[in-house]
Parts: structure tokens; C-alpha cells; sequence
């Protein structure tokens, strides 16, 4: 696994940009654009580590999809493939689960509750739940922390993972 090193992430999101300096104008603008938005989400990748740092969650960068959170073992995978944008989202999920999991207001992951069986009903709802109030309590992180995140791809990257529990609730 990969520990986050802004320095690298910038220097690559300077190549792609170089890399569109021989395009139209207008591949050079939206490349610029997209630069912008890559450094914007490396100063927020970088505000949401050093917290998790300071909690001990180690948090690592793999070929994985989206990203994990493994309380047992105090750490945050997130997907290396992933834009800094989508990267941001995710890790601000994540740290909505650890919020929690640590604050007094522990939930059985899975939403298995004593002979609760976790394919039931009951059981998926509290999963879906739970992924609610991830994303609304890592969001509150982000806005107390001043971490700077794009607002529309944030809501869309949390739609598009609701809806994907919603699916799976539905499968009841």
C-alpha cells in the first residue's frame, strides 16, 4: 500500500497538464480547470489525512474500488486509481464512519443487531442508515475543518453510492 504524498500527486497533475499545452485552446482550458480542481483536492486530501494521523488511522492508497474503513485496525484504504476529487469524497466517508464508530454512538456493522439476521429487512436499513449518516456527519468534518471539496461532485459521488445500497436493500 501507498501512503499519500502531495508533492507527487501535484507533480502529476502538473504532467497532465503539460501534456494538454499542445492541444486546442480549449483542451487547454478545461485541462487547466481540471489542474485547478487536482490542487484544490490535494490541499483537502491533505487537511483530512493530517486528521485522520492524528486519531492513529493510518490511511493508504491501493488498486481497490472506492475505499474502506477498518476499525479493528484503525485504517482507511481509498481507491489509488481514483481522481483527487472522487478521493476526497470517499475519505470524508470514511472519516464519517470512524465519527461514528468513536463517538459514543457505536452501530453493529451490517446492521446486525443480537439474532438479527443480516439478510433481513430490518438489518439493510440500519446498513443504509448507517451509510447516511457517513456521508452527512464526514461532510460536517469537512465544513468544521475548512477542507475545500466540490460541492456537486461530492453530492453526485454520495447519490451515486446510495442509490447502489438502496439497490442492494431492495434485493430484500
Amino acid at each position: 500500500m501507498a501512503s499519500f504524498d502531495a508533492t507527487l500527486w501535484q507533480e502529476r497533475a502538473l504532467k497532465r497538464l503539460e501534456r494538454s499545452s499542445e492541444k486546442s485552446t480549449q483542451r487547454r482550458t478545461r485541462a487547466k480547470e481540471q489542474y485547478d480542481r487536482d490542487l484544490r483536492a490535494i490541499s483537502a486530501l491533505t487537511k483530512l489525512i493530517d486528521w485522520c494521523h492524528e486519531r492513529t488511522i493510518t490511511v493508504d492508497f491501493k488498486k481497490t474500488f472506492a475505499a474502506t474503513l477498518d476499525p479493528e485496525k484503525c485504517s482507511i484504504v481509498i481507491s489509488g486509481r481514483a481522481s483527487p476529487e472522487i478521493q476526497v469524497g470517499w475519505l470524508i466517508h470514511e472519516c464519517g464512519h470512524w465519527l461514528i464508530d468513536n463517538c459514543g454512538d457505536k452501530r453493529i456493522r451490517c446492521g446486525v443487531s443480537g439474532s438479527e439476521d443480516e439478510r433481513s429487512l430490518i438489518a439493510r436499513v440500519d446498513v443504509v442508515h448507517e451509510e447516511f449518516e457517513a456521508w452527512h456527519r464526514g461532510e460536517k468534518l469537512a465544513k468544521r475543518l475548512r477542507v475545500p471539496y466540490n460541492k456537486a461532485r461530492f453530492e453526485k459521488q454520495r447519490a451515486d453510492a446510495l442509490n447502489s445500497y438502496f439497490k442492494w436493500a431492495g434485493r430484500y
